[in-house]
């Protein structure tokens, strides 16, 4: 591959060269930020007064943000609000039109390998974690919180927001909703459209789960591995 070829493979990146740096050098120490490890297609900036944490080998592209991988999704990029910590254990991808909100004092972690493919809707204002191997389907949401509080009848108020744990070698499929108190064991593939928003640590691994009456085991025995999905 000629230099023309390289450029012209890597034109969505060059397009954004501009507000990658900017971000790279705002949210990381100096020591991995020439690296540009973190590639931003189209990003909208919120605040960035938080913080990035690179974990594992450090190079150039490692994360990218907003590339442009599903055509009939907006080519919109990625916006960002970042008031708080996000921790990537290794690469990440996150496709087009794809929003990141991670609220001031919220620890989102990431692990290695994890693959949005597009309009991945994530908000954390308290703590997220994804581990490895993790891969999100289209139009997905991911929210520890209800965005609202709730007055009790008899004093006082709900707390509004939780924690949220994705256990690694997970598959979110099109437009899952994955809210707080969730919890999913490993090996976990969850059907499409499914609303998470309690612990199912306890259903076992190799398992597909989703909404019928209520979430149910589908399928045992099972799970997306995502270095040999053909």
């Amino acid at each position: 591959m000629n230099l023309f070829e390289v450029l012209w493979d890597r034109k969505w990146a060059l397009r954004s060269i501009f507000s990658t740096i900017y971000f790279n050098f705002k949210c990381l120490p100096l020591s991995q930020a020439w690296k540009l490890p973190v590639i931003l297609y189209k990003p909208h900036f919120q605040k960035l007064s938080g913080k990035v944490v690179l974990e594992g080998k450090v190079h150039l592209g490692v994360v990218q943000l907003g590339h442009y991988k599903v055509p009939f999704y907006p080519n919109s990029g990625v916006k960002i609000n970042l008031e708080g910590t996000i921790v990537f254990r290794g690469s990440c991808m996150m496709g087009n039109d794809s929003c990141l909100s991670v609220g001031k004092n919220a620890i989102l972690t990431i692990g290695d390998h994890m693959y949005a493919s597009s309009s991945l809707k994530l908000s954390c204002v308290n703590k997220v974690e994804i581990l490895e191997n993790t891969t999100i389907g289209w139009d997905c949401i991911i929210t520890d919180s209800d965005f609202h509080r709730m007055t009790k009848v008899d004093g006082g108020y709900t707390k509004g927001y939780g924690e949220i744990h994705i256990g690694k070698n997970n598959w979110l499929a099109a437009k899952c909703i994955v809210m707080k108190n969730t919890k999913t064991p490993d090996y976990c593939s969850i059907s499409a459209s499914t609303t998470l928003n309690k612990d199912y640590s306890a259903l076992g691994n190799n398992i597909v789960i989703g909404n019928k009456s209520e979430v149910e085991i589908l399928r045992t025995g099972v799970y997306l591995n995502p270095y040999d999905d053909k």
